[in-house]
């Protein structure tokens, strides 16, 4: 089993569009062959205190704004499979208008 991770950051004003974009992905996504569940996350603060960093902070803004999504597949390949499909890379061309800076993307071997 691997967990794909999304890492992305969207332009200022553009944060509505493009989660209704990542909705009409994820409503895809169910039924495909090998997916086992996704979640999608906005990041809403940073946590300086898990650092060490002393100090106060107040209302830190996190810009532009952050999402995590979290894609969980049976194999890699299901995963390549997935990325193949032609609705699908319409949709991924679709969002980069959105994007403030590349996407990245890592592959993780769920070990528990």
């Amino acid at each position: 089993m691997i967990c794909a991770v999304n890492l992305l950051a969207v332009k200022p004003g553009m944060e509505r569009e493009f989660e209704e974009k990542v909705r009409e992905l994820c409503q895809y996504t169910y039924g495909m062959k090998g997916f086992l569940g996704s979640s999608v996350f906005r990041v809403t603060s940073i946590s300086y205190g898990g650092n060490g960093l002393h100090g106060k902070y107040k209302e830190i803004r996190v810009q532009p704004t952050e999402y995590v999504m979290l894609t969980y597949r049976t194999s890699i390949d299901a995963h390549e499979e997935f990325h193949r499909d032609p609705k699908v890379k319409e949709v991924f061309m679709s969002l980069m208008k959105y994007l403030a800076v590349m996407p990245r993307e890592v592959h993780s071997e769920i070990l528990r």
